[in-house]
């Protein structure tokens, strides 16, 4: 068994597993198309990702991998660095997700010396500066395996580090040329918390128990809770994307 995956897509939108050359030929064409109008549209207002439009327009059509399946469950790291150095990093356990192979929703902060150590070599080799996420596989003895890298801050990026400080903040000092303050931002270590994100969880299961026995992470205005239990006009625009797309390539 192998995973297929096309560059540039998101949320698990472009992951097909295969199990035999007839399902990887039919994978690799489903997933080597242009970019749609509908993904293009979609993925610029729900994941603000304009490059999607470029390779709309550019008929591009996207660079497709192969890699090995990995048995196991999900880890996510999401780094901060300047020019190939590791300022501080959050390395956490998947415990739910949105759906097969989709984004994360319920997450808990682990140690993980191999993680933390590919990372390292990762961003020193490739001289990386910004936010960066890392995804994982972790088998059944702990150990990692790489299987994604994301140039961009990923939606854990805004949770404190595993020591406790906020990714920005050492980010923001070395990009001003300023020494590491590590008091700054300081909170406890997060060592084996659980955390319920905002709106993932609260989307895929409004009664999850997550969100009453983890951390919520949720903004304190309620209005801001409401909308998120309010999905229909994307699910409508979504809808009538579809319908749109099955119009214009009859």
């Amino acid at each position: 068994p192998a995973v297929m995956k096309s560059d540039g897509s998101s949320a698990g939108e472009g992951v097909i597993p295969v199990a035999t050359p007839d399902a990887a030929r039919r994978a690799y064409e489903r997933l080597n198309t242009p970019v749609l109008f509908r993904t293009a549209l979609t993925g610029s207002l729900f994941r603000g990702d304009d490059n999607l439009w470029r390779r709309l327009a550019a008929r591009q059509r996207p660079a497709v991998c192969l890699q090995r399946f990995i048995p196991g469950w999900p880890a996510t790291a999401t780094v901060a660095c300047w020019r190939g150095a590791v300022l501080d990093m959050t390395t956490l356990e998947v415990l739910e997700v949105a759906w097969p192979n989709g984004p994360a929703t319920v997450v808990r902060y682990i140690r993980s010396p191999e993680m933390e150590a590919a990372v390292r070599r990762i961003v020193e080799r490739l001289g990386l500066s910004g936010l960066h996420g890392f995804d994982f596989m972790l088998d059944a003895q702990g150990r990692a395996s790489v299987i994604e890298i994301n140039p961009r801050a990923t939606p854990t990026a805004h949770l404190p580090s595993n020591r406790g400080r906020k990714l920005l903040t050492g980010l923001r000092q070395a990009a001003a040329g300023r020494a590491a303050n590590e008091t700054e931002g300081a909170l406890d270590s997060q060592d084996g918390r659980v955390v319920a994100l905002y709106p993932g969880e609260l989307r895929r299961d409004p009664h999850s128990a997550w969100l009453m026995e983890a951390r919520h992470d949720a903004p304190a205005d309620p209005a801001l809770l409401q909308l998120a239990r309010r999905p229909v006009l994307r699910d409508f625009l979504a809808h009538r994307l579809r319908i749109f797309d099955a119009e214009a390539t009859a």
